[in-house]
C-alpha cells in the first residue's frame, strides 16, 4: 500500500472518527466558553483528520501472518540514514543545485525529510491551538514519534508476536526536529490567522444572550442517550422475569421508566434541569428568569417526554373505529403519525426563533411558564 493508498484510507475513516468525537467536543466547547466557534472547530477536526493519517502512516500496511518472525532489528545508531546514503553512491554539493535533487530520489534520504515533514503540522497545533511553549512542544513532538516507534518495536503492543517495522532512532530524531520547524514557522503565518482569545471573548458574550439550539439539542441527546440505557436495563429486568420474552409492553414500559427517571425525575428533584442540561451549563427557570417551582419544572418536563402521547387517544377516538379495533399495527401507526407532529411542530417554533434570531421556547415551555438558561445567564441576573 502506498503512502496515498494509505491517506485516503483515513479520508475514508474520518467520518467514523468524526462521528464518536463531535458529541464529547461540543460538550466541552459549551463547558468552556458556552459556544462552538466555527474556526476552532474546523482546527480541531483538521486535527483528528491529521493524526489519523499519520497513524495510519505509521502502522499500515498490517501484515496477515500475526505470528510470523519478520527479522526486524531495531536502528539505535543516529543518523545512521546519512552514512547509508553515502554508501549507496548519494553526493550532495551546495554548489550544485542538481544534486540535491538527485540526493532526494535515494529512499534513505527522501525517508528522513519526510519523517521530518510528518510532524510540522503537530508543531503548528501545539503552538496555534494548544498555546504550548517550545519546550512543552518539544516534549510533546518527542514523545508522540515515541509512542509510534515504540508500538512498532513491540508488534503494536503485542497484537503481532515480533515487529513488522523498524524502531529507528533517526525517526525520532526526525519526527522531533518536524515538531520544532512546525513550531517555529507558525511564528510566521500566526499573524495571518485568526485570533482564538478573541473568537473565545465572542462566544462568551452570545452565551450572555441566550442558549443556541445546538447547545440545547446536545443536551437533549445526551438524556435521550441515558434514558435509552436506562430503558435498556429496566426492560432486561422485565424480560427476566417473563421467561425471556420482548415484548411491547416490555418497551414500552422500560422507555416511560427511563425517560421518566432521567427527562422528568431527576429534574425535579434538582429544581435544575436534566443530566445532559446541567452537563452543558444549562439550567430551567422561570418566565422572568428566577427559580421555577418544582411543579412548574414537573409540569414542563413531562410535556416534554411525554406530551406526545397524550394526543395519541385524541387522535384514536377522532379516527373511525375500523382503523384501530383489533389492529395493533393501525395503532401504532397513528402514534407515529401523531408523533411527527408534534416533532414538526418543534421543527417550526425552532426554524421561526433562529430566522427571528431569538430563544427558542417550545409548547411546554409556554404552558408551564419556564424557559432554559445558561449558567452565564443566571449568574448575570442574579448579579443585577
Amino acid at each position: 500500500m502506498t503512502y496515498l493508498g494509505v491517506i485516503r484510507l483515513a479520508f475514508f475513516t474520518f467520518p467514523l472518527l468524526a462521528l464518536l468525537i463531535t458529541l464529547p467536543y461540543l460538550v466541552r466547547q459549551y463547558r468552556r466558553v458556552g459556544a462552538v466557534q466555527v474556526w476552532r472547530s474546523a482546527l480541531v477536526y483538521s486535527l483528528a483528520l491529521y493524526l489519523l493519517c499519520v497513524v495510519f502512516l505509521v502502522l499500515l500496511p498490517l501484515p496477515a501472518d500475526r505470528t510470523a518472525d519478520y527479522g526486524i532489528e531495531p536502528q539505535l545508531q543516529p543518523f545512521d540514514w546519512v552514512l547509508v546514503a553515502m554508501r549507496s553512491g548519494v553526493r550532495v554539493s551546495l554548489e550544485h543545485p542538481r544534486t540535491w535533487l538527485v540526493a532526494l530520489k535515494n529512499p534513505n534520504v527522501y525517508g528522513a525529510v519526510f519523517n521530518v515533514l510528518m510532524l510540522v503540522p503537530w508543531g503548528f497545533y501545539l503552538r496555534y491551538l494548544f498555546k504550548r511553549r517550545w519546550w512543552q512542544a518539544l516534549f510533546a513532538g518527542f514523545f508522540l514519534s515515541l509512542s509510534f516507534e515504540l508500538t512498532q518495536l513491540t508488534g503494536d503492543w503485542g497484537l503481532y508476536a515480533h515487529p513488522y517495522r523498524h524502531f529507528d532512532v533517526d525517526d525520532l530524531i526526525g519526527n522531533t526536529t518536524g515538531t520544532m520547524v512546525g513550531f517555529w514557522l507558525t511564528c510566521l503565518i500566526q499573524p495571518l490567522l485568526p485570533s482564538l482569545e478573541r473568537a473565545d471573548e465572542r462566544s462568551w458574550a452570545r452565551n450572555l444572550r441566550y442558549p443556541s439550539l445546538l447547545r440545547r439539542a446536545v443536551a437533549f441527546v445526551v438524556d435521550c442517550g441515558l434514558a435509552a440505557c436506562a430503558a435498556v436495563f429496566v426492560a432486561s429486568v422485565w424480560v427476566r422475569g417473563t421467561d425471556g420474552v420482548v415484548d411491547d409492553a416490555a418497551l414500552v414500559f422500560g422507555w416511560f421508566c427511563g425517560t421518566g427517571l432521567v427527562g422528568v425525575l431527576v429534574p425535579t428533584l434538582t429544581g435544575a434541569g436534566t443530566p445532559g442540561e446541567l452537563l452543558c451549563k444549562l439550567r430551567v427557570r422561570g418566565r422572568d428568569g428566577g427559580r421555577a417551582g418544582r411543579g412548574r419544572i414537573l409540569l414542563r418536563q413531562a410535556l416534554l417526554w411525554w406530551g406526545a402521547l397524550w394526543l395519541v387517544p385524541a387522535a384514536a377516538v377522532l379516527a373511525p373505529s375500523s382503523l384501530y379495533v383489533g389492529h395493533a399495527a393501525a395503532m401504532r401507526t397513528m402514534a407515529e403519525m401523531v408523533a411527527g407532529l408534534w416533532g414538526f411542530t418543534v421543527i417550526v417554533r425552532a426554524a421561526v426563533a433562529a430566522g427571528g434570531r431569538r430563544p427558542y421556547v417550545g409548547v411546554p415551555g409556554l404552558l408551564s411558564g419556564t424557559r432554559v438558561l445558561s449558567e452565564a445567564q443566571v449568574d448575570a441576573e442574579a448579579a443585577r
